[in-house]
């Protein structure tokens, strides 16, 4: 059993006892089956069972809670960025929050902190802007959003060190503008 690979419950209960994790992470697409919110609840709780510590159950809800059949998912954060609306961004969150905790999820891996830099970037969409001062309000409000929603949550601010400060799309940029060494 690796870490990155999608959750087999038999052996995620028996490695997150055995191997004493903290957390694990559903991603790639892993789903229970039936894909449906009871379902998602059930896994999650067996997997907290398993578990010799209360369990962080991540996921990489971003713009809703994209592994779940029929969740409402948003638009990525470039077009959120677009709206120029950190009320609305933190609405938006609220609800990937509430999808997200119906599920048993209490740990998402958002907001996306990037500030993209050149469009050739490959992960452009996962920023809310080029301008710093958007970013920095829309990455409060997502917070804000996640973390009161009323549900247990946990937001993670993610790629916010030099994360889309690429030159031609390469990653190789020289970052004196932010204050770096040459």
């Amino acid at each position: 059993w690796r870490a990155f690979r999608p959750l087999d419950d038999n052996a995620a209960q028996t490695n997150i006892a055995g191997w004493h994790l903290g957390s694990v992470l559903g991603g790639g697409g892993a789903a229970p089956t039936p894909n449906e919110p009871a379902a998602w609840r059930e896994q999650t709780k067996n997997f907290q069972s398993a578990a010799k510590v209360p369990l962080l159950i991540c996921s990489d809800s971003v713009h809703g809670h994209h592994s779940l059949f029929g969740a409402t998912l948003f638009p990525h954060h470039i077009g959120q960025g677009c709206m120029r609306d950190a009320d609305l961004v933190r609405r938006l969150a609220a609800v990937a929050a509430l999808e997200s905790a119906a599920c048993g999820i209490n740990f998402i891996f958002s907001p996306c902190a990037a500030i993209a830099c050149d469009l050739r970037w490959g992960r452009t969409y996962e920023s809310f802007s080029e301008d710093v001062s958007l970013v920095c309000e829309s990455t409060v409000a997502e917070v804000k959003g996640l973390q009161e929603a009323g549900v247990p949550m946990a937001a993670c601010v993610k790629h916010f060190v030099s994360d889309g400060a690429t030159e031609l799309g390469t990653g190789t940029a020289n970052f004196a503008w932010m204050g770096a060494p040459p």
